[in-house]
């Protein structure tokens, strides 16, 4: 017998129940950066320490890495307003603003699409708890990888919405465009996409998105840019998305890094270890993929198939480092972060499918992936523990003497900030 949550239709209401719940999850995710926000790494040391002393037009204009991100700048600006003591509140809070604001796309998504609440739910806790999101949680630095998800959701509504709120998807595109290059990589999607329905809010999107590529692309032309890959090693890149976009988001961050492990191990002769694994991902993404597609929603479902392709090899190929480094359970989990809620979404899309068995098993799947990766944060593995503990930022500001340079540690271990109390 279904359960009644799986058989519920959405509401217009019922949408702000997924921002709702995100923030309830994120809490039990984790409650000290509730009680205790903190900066992570860049965020403090790059940004915030250097912002203390500037001037707003100096922190807005603020390009970092060779990358411009407008929201960034500005959250950690919007921090510097407040006494030293609640500054990261400024920006934890920000942070998990969008984050509810992506699980708001998510309740718009699922109900335009037809999704039960029950499964629209189960995307929140995937959205929640999937590895990627350690990694970007709740710090305005990796804002521009929350932008990327925003602009795959945009892209997944229907036309008729993005035209009954042009408006607000037009300044909302604008912004994602000017922070960050995630955002910006989706614009030949929506461009594709307006082509084909003719549809001009889709175009005016996949615009102004093209103008943000090419700002981007500019200042990484004009910037001297380290540590960048571009990387060209194949294998590498293959294997780090199949490893991180599919395999962890079911076999979790412990058993991938096995896989990996063995990969490595298996240095310069990979053959033998290589084309199972890459076999098995490549199954496991077509049956997602195909379960979307047997569903009403099939254009919907290449596009979300087509940007989580486009967008991972992409983002691997300029990723700090290079790509053997990602080849593991979380190792740049951030590069992967759309193509994990990518695979959630076909899942979603699938259990709309008329046929009752491919239904049950986009639900089972989804249900599995959800099971492993709230399973992994309750039994606190260590992969993630650097996410969601560190010192405490309020009781080093009490413990600073007054009018006297204070170094401060921040989250992660070993990053830090020298700032004047």
């Amino acid at each position: 017998m279904t359960p009644k949550i799986f058989s519920e239709q959405i509401s217009d209401r019922g949408v702000w129940a997924f921002p709702l719940l995100f923030v309830i999850l994120a809490f039990v995710k984790a409650p000290t950066l509730f009680i205790d926000p903190r900066f992570w790494a860049e965020e403090g040391s790059r940004f915030f320490q250097p912002f203390w002393t500037k001037h707003f037009i100096e922190c807005i204009l603020t390009i970092y890495i060779g990358s411009y991100q407008f929201l960034t700048n500005l959250s950690v600006f919007l921090a510097t307003l407040l006494p030293l003591k609640y500054a990261p509140a400024v920006t934890t809070y920000l942070a998990l603003a969008l984050h509810s604001l992506v699980a708001f796309q998510i309740g718009l998504f699922a109900k335009e699409h037809g999704i039960r609440l029950g499964v629209g739910f189960l995307l929140i806790i995937a959205w929640a708890f999937l590895p990627a999101t350690y990694e970007v949680w709740l710090t305005s630095t990796n804002l521009q990888w929350l932008t990327g998800v925003s602009m795959l959701l945009v892209l997944c509504m229907p036309s008729s919405a993005l035209d009954r709120g042009r408006p607000t998807y037009l300044i909302w595109t604008a912004l994602c465009a000017v922070s960050g290059v995630p955002a910006t990589i989706l614009a030949p999607l929506f461009v594709g996409r307006s082509l084909v329905e003719k549809n001009k809010t889709l175009l005016w999107i996949g615009l102004l998105l093209t103008a943000g590529a090419l700002l981007q692309l500019t200042i990484i032309t004009h910037s001297t840019i380290t540590g960048r890959s571009f990387d060209f090693d194949v294998v590498g890149l293959s294997m780090s998305i199949a490893l991180q976009t599919i395999l962890v988001s079911f076999l979790g961050i412990s058993a991938t890094d096995s896989l990996a492990n063995n990969i490595k191990s298996a240095l310069p002769d990979i053959a033998v270890v290589t084309y199972p694994i890459f076999l098995a991902a490549i199954l496991i993404g077509a049956t997602a993929f195909y379960l979307a597609w047997r569903s009403p929603h099939r254009s919907i479902a290449a596009y979300i198939a087509a940007a989580a392709i486009v967008v991972s090899v992409v983002q691997v190929f300029g990723a700090l480092g290079n790509s053997w480094i990602m080849v593991s359970g979380m190792g740049g989990a951030r590069y992967f972060l759309l193509g994990q809620i990518a695979l959630s979404l076909l899942l979603a899309l699938g259990t709309t499918s008329p046929n009752l068995h491919l239904k049950r098993l986009a639900t089972i799947l989804l249900v599995a992936m959800c099971l492993v990766h709230v399973t992994e944060r309750i039994a606190k593995s260590k992969s993630f523990r650097s996410a969601l503990t560190g010192p405490s930022w309020q009781q080093q500001i009490d413990h600073c003497p007054s009018d006297h340079a204070c170094r401060i540690d921040i989250w992660p271990r070993g990053w830090h900030i020298d700032i004047m109390t």
